[in-house]
């Protein structure tokens, strides 16, 4: 996948808006308002130029999102990074849009950090009608009951919006978590086989940000995830590139 230019769009204040940002923004919510318990004691988060290091214990989401957005990044920001994954005895990670690794990704490499993957952010416009899922969604699902059908690997009780879909021998096929942040539309998971369940799961949760006054959704995918074709045939279409990286641990 070739790198593309950062989406973004104006608020009427001209204030930028950035997907990274977003995402970030949502998870360092979600985890400065989790209540402290021995099974949380590891959730928080700390701002770093522009973004947070996020980490939601259970979840396996701990990463720094949206760094350097609004500055270059400084020594002291990889020394806040570092501080606050050592402090749960976790490596850093970090995942940053195409435009900040161009601009610093040397000053990462002398600091150890390696490249661990590529990650596409599709969007799509979610404005008009939306096309008839395949399955109907499964109404009244239990949290527990869809993480672990799903196995997912987010909070679901972070999500606005949870879909999933049956087979018709009554098994679980296809799901979908999504989360509105003012007006877009966060897909914060999507499982499944390819095919019409997974549509299926994608288009409920679309319609889902759509209800509650979402413009636009995005999607973020690894390069070789199978349900990119899905995505696409969703109407969605890649709009920016993303890149993980992390210190590797020592031997």
């Amino acid at each position: 996948m070739e790198p593309t230019k950062v989406l973004s769009h104006e608020r009427p204040s001209g204030q930028e808006i950035r997907p990274d940002r977003v995402e970030a923004a949502f998870w360092a919510g979600i985890a400065r308002n989790v209540a402290t318990t021995a099974e949380t004691k590891d959730t928080g988060a700390v701002p770093v130029a522009g973004g947070y290091a996020v980490v939601v214990q259970g979840s396996g989401l701990a990463i720094a999102l949206g760094i350097g957005t609004r500055r270059p990044l400084r020594a002291d920001d990889l020394q806040t990074i570092a501080a606050f994954f050592a402090e749960r005895g976790l490596e850093p990670r970090i995942e940053l849009a195409a435009d900040v690794y161009e601009r610093d990704g040397a000053m990462l490499a002398e600091a150890g950090y390696r490249l661990e993957g590529r990650l596409g952010v599709y969007a799509r416009d979610p404005v008009g009608t939306l096309p008839a899922p395949d399955l109907p969604p499964v109404a009244g699902l239990k949290r527990a009951a869809w993480i672990g059908a799903f196995g997912a690997p987010l909070e679901a009780n972070a999500a606005h919006a949870l879909t999933a879909i049956r087979g018709d021998d009554g098994e679980l096929v296809a799901g979908a978590a999504v989360a509105v942040n003012g007006d877009t539309a966060l897909i914060l998971f999507l499982a499944g086989v390819p095919g019409p369940a997974a549509s299926s799961a994608l288009v409920t949760g679309l319609a889902a940000g759509q209800a509650r006054g979402a413009t636009r959704a995005l999607l973020k995918l690894a390069d070789e995830d199978p349900l990119i074709d899905t995505a696409r045939a969703n109407g969605f279409a890649v709009a920016e590139q993303r890149y993980r990286l992390a210190i590797p641990a020592a031997v």
